[in-house]
């Protein structure tokens, strides 16, 4: 992100176009993500979404209320994180081959608005 490697997030690959099968991903973590080729992506086109995280604080245990949803901020304060806001700065989709692949995502955070 900004040239730095995404902290804390999920990525997922989403079959795209003529390319048939389940959605796939994980977890990042420290930049790095790995899945394995039997939980992999479906070879061929894919579109990817990644999720990113930022730390704000220790997650609270504290109860919001009952009885209904919590609100964004509530969640970010149970979880103790908040999401990071991006634009890819290159495309987002991706052919799968057969065997090992490697993709790097550069991404340029934005303003929660």
């Amino acid at each position: 992100m900004d040239g730095r490697p995404v902290d804390e997030g999920l990525i997922t690959f989403f079959p795209t176009g003529d390319t048939a099968g389940p959605a796939a991903g994980g977890p990042i973590e420290l930049g790095r993500y790995e899945i394995k080729q039997v939980d992999g992506p479906t070879v061929g086109e894919n579109l990817v979404e990644i999720q990113a995280y930022k730390t704000t604080g220790a997650p609270q245990t504290q109860s919001f209320g009952k009885n209904r949803p919590h609100t964004p901020e509530e969640m970010y304060k149970i979880w103790g994180k908040r999401p990071i806001f991006f634009e890819p700065e290159g495309s987002m989709e991706v052919v799968i081959e057969s065997g090992e692949n490697e993709f790097d995502f550069p991404l340029k955070e934005t303003k929660n608005e």
